[in-house]
């Protein structure tokens, strides 16, 4: 073995020292680009965190407006920053968890674990690319959610309409803007005559084709810059487009509305003509021209649904134009409609004097001799004084209250009568009571046991109660009604046929209701002197109801001509101011109770 020279070891530990300081820079290098690598990883990381932070607020803005939106308690800030599941409203929640059920049912989708609140960062398993994706796309999701429920929230959804929030803010803008521009402000207010009685008759769905038939119509009729939407139920409102001429009077202005009006009577009496639809639809409107400056969005609605009310009761053309004098009137519909409910409200005290006082009008055969009384209300205000039910009537069906005035009027007419009984010292079959019964308590399908238990209540027999009631009131006959009348008929009581001859459907009525009496319209009475055509068709009902075992009563018989030309043509039963008028019992007792129930008649 030989030793090795002292320069081999010099260049061993050269080599040595080369190597050290190779694998150091080599080291170096790997750490240097180890840590390049992690910089770049923790800035995508924070790229990906921002995004997710800025989907995330676009979230919690479109949740916030969404609540306003469907009108959601808005939830209580947290200190941390974080909303607090326990302040979150359920609706809210819903949303959340309807969101990303529909997220995970998408095979695709790579959120079915990914949190929307920006809090945890890229796994190695979900590539951050994606993630963000995900996250945008819930984002995207849930504006399109705020959008559609912003369009919901501002529409009708049955006919697409603007609805009543969407109205009432358009109307107030409408008025700011007219008070710039100096300009009155023109809006019919269109109602639907007699909807509840398709809706009953055919059902909802047939009502809601008719809605939209009466949208269609109306848009088609719609001029540029007109504003239409249906307010409520069977009511739509339509703002017209004044042009902004400053200028314009309210004359020119009325005129032109007037004639809008006109123009969609028309329309729609024309496509009636044309119409293959078992029902026929007419409109009533009421018009308002308005001054911005005087007038809020509320008075202006309620003057044109005050005027629309005054155009349905108008025997002529449906159109009504408000005037100062419907608001100076007292007896308006809507103070009546407000006075009635206090009256309704006030009968319930019993310290408190009944606002309803019930009269009585005898009917009578040939004789005089009084067979029945018919109950007549009146409504004493005590500032507007005595009010004939020919108008807080129609006000109470207007306003959907006719069912609490009905019963109140029921109630107060069957303790009129066995007060009257008593007076009279008769007992309950020796007279009987005529009730008038409205349409709107018909269709409530416990009116006739109420009823029954009320005639009980009071100790007095169903068989002494006739139940009054006009063509129109049955004419639209449901389930409900036939159900109530033949209730009532079973238990005892008869059924009267109010008015005949004024309505559409007379002598069909006769084959189907088939009711124990009839009586015949004043307008018929009156004309047997002098119309050729009444007289005839008078002259018929006596044999007509006699074949059928049919009481036959002439109402508003006024003259001693009239009772006696319905004598010769064989009417047995008469009521009208001839005999007497409505009294009360103290002065009906005093008419009849000495005479045996009989009023003494005018010598011939």
């Amino acid at each position: 073995m030989g030793v090795r020279p002292a320069n081999s070891q010099a260049e061993q530990r050269q080599e040595l020292t080369d190597l050290l300081l190779l694998l150091t820079g080599g080291g170096v290098i790997a750490l240097t680009l180890r840590l390049r690598w992690k910089l770049a990883e923790r800035k995508q990381r924070l790229l990906l965190r921002q995004k997710e932070r800025w989907a995330t607020q676009r979230i919690r803005r479109s949740h916030r407006a969404l609540i306003e939106i469907l009108d959601f308690k808005s939830p209580k800030p947290d200190p941390s920053g974080q909303p607090s599941p326990a302040d979150t409203p359920p609706g809210s929640t819903l949303i959340f968890r309807g969101l990303l059920e529909e997220e995970r049912r998408h095979p695709a989708s790579p959120r079915a674990s990914q949190p929307i609140d920006g809090s945890t960062t890229a796994t190695g398993s979900e590539p951050a690319g994606r993630q963000s994706v995900g996250i945008q796309t819930i984002a995207n999701r849930f504006e399109q959610i705020l959008g559609t429920a912003r369009d919901l929230a501002m529409h009708d959804a049955l006919t697409g309409l603007a609805n009543r929030r969407y109205c009432i803010e358009h109307l107030e803008r409408e008025i700011v803007r007219l008070k710039e521009k100096q300009a009155l402000l023109s809006l019919l207010f269109i109602d639907v005559d007699k909807f509840k009685s398709i809706n009953d008759t055919y059902g909802h769905r047939i009502g809601d084709q008719a809605l939209c038939k009466v949208a269609t119509e109306l848009q088609a009729l719609c001029r540029q810059g007109d504003f239409l939407a249906r307010y409520g139920g069977d009511e739509f409102i339509l703002i017209l487009n004044s042009g902004d001429t400053p200028n314009a009077s309210q004359e020119s202005l009325a005129l032109h509305a007037q004639q809008a009006a006109r123009r969609i009577l028309e329309s729609f009496e024309k496509s009636q003509v044309d119409s293959n639809s078992p029902y026929r639809l007419s409109l009533s409107i009421g018009i308002t021209i308005s001054d911005p400056h005087q007038s809020s969005s509320e008075d202006i609605v309620r003057k044109a649904d005050l005027a629309m009310y005054k155009a349905k009761a108008s025997q002529g053309e449906h159109i009504h134009l408000f005037t100062t004098d419907n608001e100076a009137n007292p007896l308006s519909d809507h103070r009546l409609f407000t006075a009635l409910q206090q009256a309704c409200a006030s009968s319930h005290q019993p310290s408190q004097p009944d606002s309803f006082r019930i009269l009585f009008q005898p009917i009578v055969n040939a004789a005089g001799q009084v067979l029945s009384v018919e109950a007549l209300a009146r409504w004493d205000h005590p500032e507007l004084g005595e009010i004939p039910p020919t108008l807080f009537i129609p006000v109470a069906e207007h306003y959907r209250i006719m069912g609490r005035v009905g019963w109140q009027l029921i109630e107060a007419s069957l303790l009129a009568f066995k007060q009257l009984i008593q007076a009279l010292k008769i007992t309950p079959n020796q007279l009987d009571l005529a009730i008038n019964i409205s349409p709107s308590q018909l269709i409530d399908a416990s009116f006739s046991g109420q009823l029954i238990d009320a005639i009980a209540a009071q100790g007095l027999s169903c068989n002494s109660i006739n139940l009054e009631l006009t063509e129109t009131a049955i004419f639209n006959s449901t389930a409900a009604v036939e159900t109530n009348l033949r209730q009532c008929r079973e238990a005892g009581m008869r059924i009267s046929l109010d008015d005949f001859g004024t309505g559409f459907s007379s002598m069909g009525l006769l084959l189907s209701l088939k009711p124990d009496e009839l009586k015949i319209d004043r307008s018929f009475v009156i004309g047997v002197l002098n119309d050729s055509y009444a007289e005839q068709i008078v002259e018929l009902l006596p044999r007509l109801t006699d074949s059928v075992s049919m009481t036959l009563i002439a109402e508003g018989v006024d003259t001693e001509e009239s009772f006696q030309r319905l004598q010769q043509m064989g009417v047995a039963r008469f009521q009208g101011y001839l005999f007497s008028e409505a009294l009360d019992i103290a002065s009906l007792v005093e008419r009849v109770g000495g005479n045996r129930l009989t009023i003494p008649l005018p010598a011939a």
